[in-house]
């Protein structure tokens, strides 16, 4: 709401400054307009008097058109140029955001070797967590033989989030069916290399997972 109402007084002081600059140009135009009109009385008045020929009189009623129009189509490109870059500053003011909420600014990586990854026994055997590495998920595993495992929870074929399937005891990414043994080795699909393993150790009931040397 705030954002609409900054937005729509951002219009109308555009608007206004927009038409400011229009009446300015406008009235100076009309200046140029009486000042040549008044040059070509005085024109009108010395060919009377034979001080000139047609020709020369031609010749400087044509420029002093020329002028004119010049003078006319400065001002409205002038107004016209300043309306639309009003314009679009404003819709862009309004996609700005919608488009960082849309797309988020890409996070600098957290330098981070060491994490806390659970407490020992909030785990039962045959069963998973994905947890905070840094930026970046991480998988801790209590095998069905009561053995902790843990690997980046980032698939290498484009990135998804993998999950454990206790049912065939293997990590699996569900975007395109990659597969990938309890060692991080690729089983089956896509994905190219093997998943990143990280070292467990448990003390005074935490478990910390770390990257391996």
């Amino acid at each position: 709401m705030f954002i609409g109402g900054m937005g729509i007084l951002g219009i109308l002081i555009l608007v206004g400054i927009a038409f400011l600059f229009k009446e300015s140009f406008e009235r100076k135009g009309e200046d140029k307009v009486k000042s040549q009109a008044s040059a070509v009385e005085v024109l009108k008045k010395r060919y009377a008097r034979g001080d000139i020929d047609r020709n020369e009189e031609f010749i400087i009623h044509e420029r002093s058109k020329m002028n004119s129009v010049k003078a006319k189509l400065t001002r409205r490109n002038f107004v016209n140029y300043f309306l639309g870059g009003s314009l679009i500053g404003t819709i862009l003011t309004f996609l700005y955001p919608v488009i960082r909420f849309i797309i988020p600014p890409k996070q600098a990586e957290t330098l981070v070797n060491q994490v806390q990854a659970g407490v020992v026994g909030e785990l039962a055997p045959n069963s998973y967590k994905i947890f905070k590495f840094g930026n970046s998920p991480g998988i801790l595993i209590h095998t069905s033989e009561g053995e902790l495992r843990a690997f980046t929870a980032i698939c290498t074929h484009l990135n998804c989030t993998v999950r454990f399937d206790n049912e065939t005891q293997t990590i699996h990414c569900p975007c395109h069916n990659g597969r990938f043994d309890l060692a991080g080795n690729v089983l089956s699909g896509p994905p190219p290399v093997p998943l990143e393993m990280y070292d467990v150790k448990t003390s005074e009931g935490n478990i910390f997972v770390s990257k391996r040397a």
